[in-house]
């Protein structure tokens, strides 16, 4: 079943190490963090596998500071949380615009502008 499957690739993330598609990500990461912007990420992971998410992405060197101190639970399309400056959309095939602007207005932040990176071109539109 589906369910079944989800349940093991969830698995799967707790033995399997997490490793950078693109390796330039880590500087523009540092050098947005260094000019003062304000960095969160958006994945499409399931909220039951966030914690092992920062986990492996602070492994690897990647880290959020922003929002750090905050958590926030909701409901936009599925269950979605933020933690560490994570949000976790809950299931691929979300509108991760929609999680983002619902987990900004809970933050009661109004950034002047977004800039919006992603490894799927479908995810941005």
């Amino acid at each position: 079943s589906v369910r079944r499957m989800i349940k093991d690739l969830n698995q799967m993330q707790e033995r399997l190490p997490l490793c950078l598609i693109e390796p330039e990500f880590l500087a523009v990461l540092e050098e947005l963090k260094s000019m003062g912007v304000r960095v969160i990420a958006l994945t499409s992971r399931p909220v039951d596998i966030l914690d092992r998410t920062i986990k492996q992405l602070k492994e690897i060197g990647v880290e959020f500071h922003d929002f750090a101190d905050v958590v926030i639970e909701g409901q936009c399309q599925d269950h979605y949380r933020m933690k560490n400056g994570i949000i976790a959309a809950g299931r691929l095939g979300n509108k991760k615009g929609g999680i983002l602007f619902e987990v900004l207005h809970s933050l009661n932040y109004q950034p002047d502008c977004i800039v919006y990176i992603d490894d799927k071109a479908a995810d941005v539109k």
